[in-house]
C-alpha cells in the first residue's frame, strides 16, 4: 500500500513499523569525536541506526552526569554494530590516569593526555582558580571546566602540587563550576 499524497510505501501494521525503527542502545557516552566516528561508520556499513545527544538540566555539567550521547540500532542489526562499535574503539583508548572512570575521557591513539586545553603562550595572561595535590581531584576539575568549554591550563611543580589557570574572562564561570564540585550543590 502506497501513501495517496507522496507515493511513499507504507507499512501495513505498527509492529512492522517498530521492527524498523532503532531501538536497541548499542553505545553511550560523552565523547563527541567517538560518537561521530561510530555514526559514520556505522553509516559505511549501511546500518540502519539513530545518534542523539541528550540535554542536562545543571547550569553547568559535570563529567559524572548522564552520558550526553546515544547510538541505537535496529535488533536485527546488532551483531553486525557491535562489531562495527569494535572497529571504532580500536581507534580509540582510554586515558589511563582517568581514575574515577569517566567515560569522556577517550582520546585518540598515541594522542598525548591533554593538561591543557585552549590557546595558551607561555606569558599569557591568566588567573589561578585552583591548586592542590590531588592529581585526581585535579583532573576531575579540568574534565569539568572541559565539559563547560572553559579553556585552561596546568601547571605543576617539581612535586605534587598542580594550579589551574584559565583566561581572565573565564575565571568568575570556573570559581563557580569548582564550587558547585567542592561543595556539592548545583547554583540556585
Amino acid at each position: 500500500m502506497n501513501c495517496p499524497n507522496c507515493g511513499a510505501h507504507l507499512l501495513a501494521s505498527k509492529e512492522a513499523a517498530e521492527q524498523l525503527s532503532p531501538r536497541a542502545v548499542l553505545w553511550q557516552g560523552n565523547h563527541p569525536g567517538f560518537c561521530e566516528e561510530l555514526d559514520e561508520t556505522l553509516s559505511e556499513d549501511s546500518i540502519t541506526h539513530y545518534s542523539e545527544m541528550r540535554g542536562n538540566l545543571l547550569r553547568y555539567r559535570w563529567p559524572l552526569d548522564e552520558p550526553r550521547f546515544r547510538v541505537l540500532v535496529l535488533e536485527s542489526d546488532l551483531n553486525r554494530a557491535k562489531r562495527t562499535l569494535s572497529t571504532v574503539e580500536s581507534k580509540f583508548t582510554t586515558d589511563s590516569s582517568a581514575k574515577i572512570g569517566l567515560e569522556d575521557a577517550i582520546q585518540l591513539k598515541h594522542s598525548p593526555g591533554l593538561l591543557t586545553i585552549g590557546d595558551w603562550q607561555p606569558d599569557s595572561p591568566a588567573v589561578e582558580v585552583w591548586s592542590g595535590e590531588d592529581g585526581g581531584f585535579a583532573g576531575f576539575l579540568r574534565e569539568s571546566l572541559k565539559a563547560n568549554d572553559i579553556e585552561f591550563r596546568t601547571r605543576i611543580d617539581s612535586g605534587n602540587r598542580q594550579e589551574l589557570d584559565v583566561h581572565a574572562a573565564d575565571a568568575d564561570r570556573a570559581r563557580e563550576i569548582i564550587r558547585e564540585v567542592v561543595e556539592g550543590t548545583p547554583p540556585e
